[in-house]
């Protein structure tokens, strides 16, 4: 039996959840410049740090799963 979302995160998380991250903190530069105001940025920054590290949380505890309980 084959899990292919389980075998995707385990390849492409880490990654995954830093450009998720990077992504949230272009699009709150963005809303800061066309707003004109520095609050989008400060949300955006705290959003993508918290939205990066929860990615990366859950794609390593996929990746200890796999890893302790599924067959090779």
């Amino acid at each position: 039996m084959t899990y292919p979302f389980i075998r995707f995160v385990c390849k492409y998380g880490r990654a995954l959840s830093f450009y998720c991250g990077l992504l949230c903190l272009f699009l709150s530069a963005l809303l800061a410049y066309l707003f004109h105001s520095a609050w989008p940025l400060l949300i955006g920054v705290l959003a993508s740090l918290v939205l990066g590290a929860m990615l990366r949380l859950i794609s390593e505890i996929v990746e200890v799963v796999a890893d302790a309980l599924l067959p090779r």
